[in-house]
């Protein structure tokens, strides 16, 4: 009898995993889009450009680098200032 069980215990746990995956890529999208694209950032905050460089609208740093939301393979990249840590904006490379 309990043999029969086994099959809805498989089916429940990989419906589970499924579910979990699924919102962990939904809370990675959400925070990726709340950031502005970089036609946004530079609208906001025009005073930042600098002869063709972007700076930081916190401190003013000019060294930013970008990173994968969900690691360096990602496509989705968010770029960040290096002195201060402040997210700027998003690209997708």
């Amino acid at each position: 009898m309990m043999i029969f069980y086994v099959p809805l215990i498989v089916a429940g746990a990989v419906a589970s995993f499924i579910t979990l995956i699924y919102m962990a890529y939904q809370s990675h999208k959400k925070w990726f889009e709340k950031h502005p694209t970089f036609d946004a950032y530079r609208q906001a905050h025009p005073q930042y450009l600098r002869n063709g460089r972007v700076a930081c609208y916190k401190c003013g740093g000019t060294h930013i680098l970008f990173r994968g939301v969900s690691g360096p393979m990602d496509t989705n990249k968010i770029h960040y200032c290096v002195t201060c840590g402040a997210p700027l904006y998003r690209s997708t490379h």
